[in-house]
């Protein structure tokens, strides 16, 4: 017999920011509470902090928060919080992912992880040397489609990999007159631009399908070097407006990883394609219920083809929990699923790999995008 919701033992859940990713993490622990009734943990809304008082207080009241702080650090320091998610940008991740650490609380961090290496592998550092758990939000890894691509991969269906082309094109920055701030290029010396920002989940997806890259050719452009400020100040570019990435994999497969923030029309287009010896798999976020499948060796020759495989059955572990076959989930799906694992290996103190990345993956998406971008500076191939 289950136990009520009042009797579960509670996870006290501290979120750093309430933007864009902090409304969705609050969202998320919204969610799980009622979709996995046998999580055995019941995440609660403990504290939010950020700027804004006023906001602040309206975000706090509607997703249940016990308290709301503009100090962040007050939220780290508090003793009855469980688990800290960082939804601060990028170049804050460091000092409060830190911080966290060591005051002994679990820590999610959203992508990319950090700005340079040399920050990545400090917060590395403190994630090995705490015995808590530690998780980075690469939440493409948990899109049924994903997962299930992994798994052909995993038991040989495709055979040996050859290519992986991918890509992430987004629009937001084609607009010459749209301000840095709004684009992600104003981050200090460390600008995000496409190959950070956008990069880092290319990255990671390719090293969870395909394999660890060792070498990366890369080349990296400015279309538009000069942008406004938000206060009507001139801004010169240094951040990519646009990444083409050849990688090598120690497999010895092969990609083809590009990103952009200047494709007009696209909003978030996200996918890729396996080449294998034995079937291709294509991915687009854009029909994320669906993943296509083509194997050589199982159809009679006239009807080989690209099935469209639709990744909504039972049978799959990402889906079961939700709805009948067919009534698709959406793109918030894979964060829910995402913050669930997190959440039951902090319950279960299991590491989160190797379905969920840690900050060694996040790491090795910073190194390797860091590699590129030096690549791209010397015009040379350099290894990850």
């Amino acid at each position: 017999m289950l136990a009520s919701k009042n009797d579960l033992p509670k996870l006290n859940i501290g979120v750093l920011g309430y933007g864009f990713m902090g409304r969705m993490r609050s969202h998320a622990l919204s969610v799980i509470a009622y979709t996995y009734p046998k999580l055995g943990v019941l995440p609660v809304h403990y504290a939010v902090a950020g700027l804004g008082e006023e906001q602040l207080s309206q975000f706090a009241s509607r997703f249940g928060y016990l308290y709301y702080t503009t100090e962040w650090r007050q939220v780290i320091a508090d003793p009855q919080v469980d688990a800290i998610l960082v939804c601060l940008p990028e170049h804050l991740h460091e000092e409060a992912s830190i911080a966290a650490l060591k005051a002994g609380k679990h820590v999610f961090t959203e992508k990319a992880l950090a700005l340079d290496s040399l920050s990545g592998h400090r917060m590395l550092d403190a994630a090995m040397q705490s015995t808590r758990i530690h998780m980075v939000g690469f939440n493409y890894r948990f899109l049924p489609a994903v997962q299930f691509a992994h798994h052909l991969i995993e038991q040989g269906v495709i055979g040996k990999i050859y290519t992986i082309t991918g890509r992430y094109f987004q629009e937001s920055g084609h607009d010459p007159q749209r301000p840095a701030e709004q684009v992600g290029h104003a981050f200090g010396p460390y600008q995000l631009g496409s190959a950070r920002g956008l990069g880092s989940h290319l990255v990671d997806i390719a090293r969870f399908l395909v394999g660890e890259i060792v070498a990366v050719s890369a080349s990296f452009h400015t279309f538009i070097p000069t942008r406004p400020m938000l206060d009507g100040r001139a801004h010169t570019v240094k951040a990519d407006d646009y990444a083409a990435m050849t990688v090598e994999f120690n497999s010895g497969a092969i990609g083809q990883l590009a990103t952009s923030k200047i494709a007009t029309g696209r909003k978030n287009h996200f996918g890729f394609e396996i080449n294998a010896s034995k079937g291709s798999l294509i991915f687009d976020l854009e029909q994320l219920n669906c993943l296509q499948v083509y194997l050589s060796d199982t159809d009679t020759p006239e009807l080989r083809g690209f099935h469209n495989i639709n990744v909504t059955e039972k049978q799959l572990p990402l889906t079961s929990a939700w709805w009948p076959p067919a009534h698709n989930l959406g793109w918030e799906h894979s964060h829910i699923a995402e913050l669930k694992h997190f959440i039951e290996c902090v319950h279960a103190e299991e590491e989160v790999s190797p379905l969920g990345a840690t900050f060694e993956d996040g790491c090795r998406a910073v190194d390797i995008i860091e590699a590129a971008f030096q690549s791209s500076q010397e015009n040379t191939k350099m290894a990850c």
